[in-house]
């Protein structure tokens, strides 16, 4: 899958991305949601796993433009430490496809994306 791979944490999300293409997949990064949101439109993300609390245009934000720019054939998954129900439904308003807390559990992360890549 071609995955954007969205954090102001620039290990973090390097480290994402390394690990995500040691799995095969085409990886993309952004550190902002602006610069995120122009990569969506230029790589075409199949997903973004993209954190919330970043400075500037945060992920509620970011998750919002990216939806509007590719609509439903992309699938955005929040990753991040706002982990209360609240959170997450508020992730789930803002448009995200599911949730993830941080540190990221891969056990995980593999299962959604064999979900995905199986059209789930």
């Amino acid at each position: 899958m071609r995955i954007l791979v969205v954090d102001d944490n620039q290990d973090g999300a390097e480290t994402m991305a390394r690990g995500l293409q040691l799995l095969g997949h085409d990886t993309r990064i952004a550190f902002n949601g602006g610069s995120a949101v122009k990569l969506s439109g230029l790589f075409k993300p199949d997903l973004v796993l993209l954190d919330i609390a970043m400075s500037g245009i945060d992920g509620y934000e970011t998750c919002g433009v990216i939806r509007d720019l590719l609509g439903d054939t992309v699938r955005i998954i929040a990753v991040t430490g706002l982990n209360s129900s609240e959170d997450r439904l508020r992730s789930t308003q803002a448009g995200f496809d599911d949730h993830l807390g941080k540190p990221v559990d891969w056990v995980v992360l593999k299962g959604m994306l064999v979900a995905f890549s199986a059209g789930e």
